[in-house]
C-alpha cells in the first residue's frame, strides 16, 4: 500500500506499508516506510523504512535503506535496479569448559541485496517482477532470487 502525499512533477513524496510473506517458514515482516522520487521518466528514489516482525517470536530489525533507478521502457512500463541496505547483529553461543559456563558474542554485519526487474504501472496500481541478488553472500545460486511486488497507489 502506498499514500501519495506530493505527486508535483518531478517529486513526488510518499509513505507506504510493504509486507513480506514467506511461503515455508511462519516468519513474516512489515515495512513502514518513507519514499521520494525525483524526475519523470527517468527516476531517482530514495527510501527509508524499519522492518517489524508480524509475529512475537522476532526482534524488530534496523532500520532499510535503499535507492533505485528506473528509466522509462514503454508508456507503462521501467526497467529498475534498486540497491538496498541494513544491519543485521548475529549472536553467536560460546561454552567455556574451563569454567563451565556459556556467554554470547554479537556481531553487526550488512546485508545488501541488489534487485534488477521490470516495473509495470497503470493510475493506481504496479506490478515488479524481478530477481534479488545478494552483494554481501547471503545467497547463493546463478540466477537470483525471484520478487514479485505489487503496489496500489491510495494517492491522487
Amino acid at each position: 500500500m502506498k499514500w501519495g502525499l506530493i505527486q508535483k512533477s518531478p517529486t513526488f513524496l510518499a509513505v507506504g506499508f510493504h509486507s513480506f510473506f514467506h511461503p515455508y517458514s511462519e516468519y513474516s515482516i512489515g515495512l513502514p516506510y518513507g519514499a521520494i522520487s525525483f524526475g519523470q521518466d527517468n527516476r531517482l528514489n530514495l527510501f527509508a523504512g524499519k522492518f517489524i516482525p508480524l509475529d512475537e517470536k522476532h526482534e524488530s530489525s534496523p532500520l532499510l535503506l535503499a535507492a533505485s533507478l528506473q528509466a522509462r521502457a514503454g508508456p507503462h512500463t521501467r526497467v529498475m535496479c534498486e540497491l538496498w541496505h541494513w544491519q543485521v547483529t548475529e549472536r553467536e553461543h560460546h561454552y567455556d569448559y574451563q569454567t563451565y559456563s556459556s556467554y554470547y558474542t554479537e556481531k553487526k554485519r550488512s546485508v545488501i541485496p541488489m534487485i534488477v526487474g521490470v516495473r509495470f504501472f497503470g493510475k493506481q496500481l504496479a506490478a515488479e517482477l524481478g530477481l534479488m541478488y545478494s552483494l554481501t553472500g547471503e545467497w547463493e545460486g546463478p540466477i537470483g532470487f525471484p520478487l514479485v511486488n505489487f503496489v496500489y497507489n491510495f494517492g491522487d
